[in-house]
């Protein structure tokens, strides 16, 4: 791109953190945010969401991420709550995900259907079908539509959590079946 005298802009260079992140190349994803750096672009909220990403599995990492994106003068959105999240809960690192799910209540913000649904999908991936459950329920009783993504979330945590046998099954689908009209 930059040979092509085409010149990025931060919006082009978060993307490329992002994708590199996202693909698991970690290394390069770091090198783009230093170079980022280096050019004088000052890093916004989705270039750390995107740099923490890509750091995915390094919990130290993150940490460390987190830490500049506070010292760099940002404070937590939910969109970052929610990246953070959704990441600890892929990492199968649930107690740091409900610590920042307790932490987002505890200073005020009000957690919407991502942070209920990467909860639930969270919970699926360490076996916790009951608890992905009750967020469901608490997520509804807070007065939020479930979304056809949070519904695909349970399902798989259910199937995941071995819920596969007929009579359990049935019970979900007719439960689904009477909470569709609360879909978003």
């Amino acid at each position: 791109m930059i040979d092509s005298e085409c010149r990025p802009d931060l919006w082009t260079c978060n993307a490329m953190v992002s994708v590199h992140g996202r693909c698991g190349i970690a290394l390069e994803a770091e090198q783009m945010f230093m170079e980022l750096l280096h050019k004088g672009f000052k890093p916004d909220t989705v270039t750390y969401n995107s740099h923490a990403f890509a750091k995915e599995g390094d919990v130290d990492a993150v940490e460390r991420v987190c830490e500049e994106y506070v010292k760099a003068g940002f404070r937590n959105d939910g969109i970052t709550y929610n990246t953070m999240i959704h990441m600890y809960g892929k990492m199968g690192r649930l107690d740091l995900a409900l610590g920042l799910y307790d932490e987002m209540r505890a200073i005020g913000r009000t957690p919407d259907a991502v942070t209920y649904t990467v909860l639930i999908d969270s919970q699926g991936k360490v076996y916790m079908i009951s608890d992905a459950g009750k967020v469901l329920e608490e997520m509804v009783g807070a007065g939020l539509k479930p979304t056809l993504v949070t519904f695909s979330a349970l399902i798989c945590a259910y199937a995941k959590g071995g819920r596969r046998d007929e009579r359990r099954s049935r019970h979900l689908i007719v439960w689904l079946c009477q909470v569709s009209n609360l879909i978003a």
